[in-house]
């Protein structure tokens, strides 16, 4: 008996000592996807200042981050595999993305920044948002080309999108994201036109004025 309880001292020590070590791992990873959020957070805003050597550093700050992330799906892939982690890579992929869109960059896919397809195509999805809000600047800007490039861009990134038919267990629920960038486009889409064709109208009167003086 005594024998016996020995036994399951022993198994319990070194369940513990397993765990112990997932635990800290855990705790280690949560932080560092906290901190890419955050950077990635702030990289954008960053981009949407025209600040863009200040995104750049600071999304090289989460790439430091994500890279050690990504070497926990051999040594950790219970912990890889979480939640919290799938998000600061689509956070970080955002803000890649939106980087390399916004400064006529190539964009990096999901190999070259380290993160998971799937969160890499989440993070597309949230890219396109952004995209809108820097289109809507150029319309204020009266830069109507640079407008519709972006545009042109936010239609191939959904075409790119909606080419992958997997069921949401694989795609982690991105088909209502795809359905929402496609209603971001369409907003977008019907700014540049209502924009474009007041640009129209204030030139005509503007041609008229002329004339008449």
């Amino acid at each position: 008996m005594d024998c016996d309880v020995m036994d399951f001292k022993e198994i319990a020590d070194d369940v513990e000592a397993v765990l112990q070590n997932r635990d800290r791992v855990r705790e280690e990873a949560l932080s560092m996807a906290r901190s890419v959020i955050r950077l990635a957070s702030d990289s954008i805003r960053m981009l949407h200042r025209g600040n863009i050597d200040s995104a750049r550093k600071l999304a090289g700050e989460a790439t430091e981050r994500i890279r050690s992330l990504w070497s926990l799906r051999e040594s950790c892939p219970e912990i890889y595999y979480t939640g919290f982690i799938h998000d600061a890579q689509k956070e970080y992929s955002e803000s890649m993305i939106s980087i390399a869109t916004l400064t006529d960059e190539e964009v990096p896919g999901p190999l070259e920044l380290c993160v998971d397809p799937v969160a890499y195509l989440n993070g597309m999805c949230e890219a396109i948002g952004e995209l809108r809000r820097s289109i809507l600047d150029f319309i204020r800007a009266e830069d109507m080309s640079r407008a519709e490039s972006l545009l042109q861009t936010m239609e191939d990134m959904h075409v790119t999108l909606v080419s992958f038919d997997y069921p949401d267990a694989i795609m982690r629920g991105i088909r209502k994201r795809i359905d929402g960038a496609r209603g971001i486009i369409e907003r977008t889409r019907g700014d540049l036109t209502t924009a474009a064709m007041q640009n129209k109208l204030e030139g005509s009167m503007q041609r008229l004025r002329e004339k008449l003086k």
